[in-house]
């Protein structure tokens, strides 16, 4: 029931299932594994290192788990443990696109701009198809104030994706604050074809 609460995200329904488990094997690894990540589905970042930092022997080659306790310990201010935590992802996470996306989004969700937009271009060179690489590389650059190479990102994960209302909606931010009205309102427009309750759009 914890599983499906969670693969529904419904993270806060998940949680106390997982509790009553580990109230009768305390050594339940999975569950311990998925009330932590539970944590911080809901940002409660404390909660989820507590239960996923004793999990580290056994999952430090686990790219998720390092992801997600890289992002805890940065959202802490737990700068040594987590500067620990990203060592441990590139030695496990090797030189493929996948990596280098997971990573810049790591550094992305920390707002460390300058670091994510180096992992993000990495990503996308290294397979120029890969799903979300542009988007997040897109967002970055939008931050920097690098417009123009923003709305090139949005349009490349348009051209990888085209479904999701996401890079829509962004690129017509990036159109806004460039000026481009006509552009603008056209690209929001598409967004709210996919999604007519996009607030921002509207």
């Amino acid at each position: 029931l914890g599983l499906a609460y969670y693969r529904t995200m419904d993270y806060q329904k998940a949680i106390p299932e997982f509790e009553t488990v580990l109230q009768k094997d305390p050594q339940n690894l999975q569950a311990l594994y998925l009330k932590g990540m539970s944590y911080f589905m809901l940002n409660k970042y404390a909660d989820a290192v507590k239960i996923l930092k004793p999990l580290w022997d056994k999952e430090n080659t686990n790219l998720a788990y390092l992801f997600v306790m890289g992002i805890a310990y940065g959202k802490l201010k737990q700068k040594q443990e987590c500067d620990a935590t990203f060592k441990r992802l590139v030695e496990v996470g090797g030189d493929s696109p996948h990596f280098h996306l997971l990573l810049g989004k790591a550094y992305e969700g920390l707002h460390w701009d300058a670091p994510a937009q180096k992992q993000l271009q990495k990503a996308a060179t290294g397979d120029p198809k890969m799903p979300e690489a542009h988007y997040y590389l897109g967002i970055v650059d939008m931050r920097l104030g690098n417009l123009q190479q923003a709305a090139q990102a949005f349009k490349g994960e348009i051209a990888v994706d085209p479904t999701p209302p996401w890079s829509y909606q962004r690129l017509g931010l990036v159109y806004l604050k460039l000026n481009d009205l006509p552009h603008s309102i056209q690209v929001l427009q598409e967004a709210l074809k996919r999604d007519p309750k996009l607030t921002l759009a509207l």
